[in-house]
Order: structure tokens, then C-alpha cells, then sequence
């Protein structure tokens, strides 16, 4: 009998900051991104939150960021998937 291996259940977190046609662009590369690295670790993706033309300044704004903190506090996932903007390496 084979062991089920309990895969990791993961959300991630992805923003642009301007409504421009580049950026949404990154922002589907991102979400795009972030869905491969799940296949390649054998994560559970359970959710993708996106802000879209929002300051990464301050909170108040980025309401997706919001309910992902409310989500993990109910224990939705084990981990948040981030991408750097310096580097192209995922914050884990």
C-alpha cells in the first residue's frame, strides 16, 4: 500500500502597482509563475490574491492582501508564495 504524501496547501500573493498594460502583464507572469512553482514542489494552490494598480505603500488599499492575512488566520494554508520585485527568486 502506498502512502499518500499530504501536499502542502500554499496560496500566493501578487501586485502591480499601475493599471498599465505592462503591468498586467507581469501580473499574469506572476499568477502564471506562481502556478508552475506549485506543480514543481507538488503544493496544493489554494488561492491566488491579486492587487491590481495598487501602492505597495500602505494596506489600506490592497484588499486581496487583506483577506489573504484573514485566510491564513483561519488556517486556509500552510504558506504564502511572494515574488521579489529585485530578484526573480520567490520568497518563502
Amino acid at each position: 500500500m502506498e502512502d499518500k504524501i499530504e501536499k502542502i496547501k500554499v496560496a500566493c500573493y501578487c501586485r502591480v502597482s499601475t493599471e498599465k498594460e505592462e503591468q498586467l502583464a507581469s501580473l499574469s507572469k506572476q499568477i502564471e509563475y506562481f502556478e508552475e512553482l506549485s506543480k514543481l514542489h507538488n503544493y496544493e494552490l489554494i488561492k491566488t490574491y491579486a492587487d491590481e494598480g495598487i501602492s505597495g505603500k500602505q494596506l489600506k488599499n490592497r484588499l486581496q492582501f487583506q483577506q489573504m492575512i484573514k485566510d491564513a488566520e483561519q488556517k486556509k494554508f500552510k504558506l504564502i508564495l511572494v515574488k521579489a520585485t529585485v530578484s526573480s527568486s520567490p520568497v518563502l
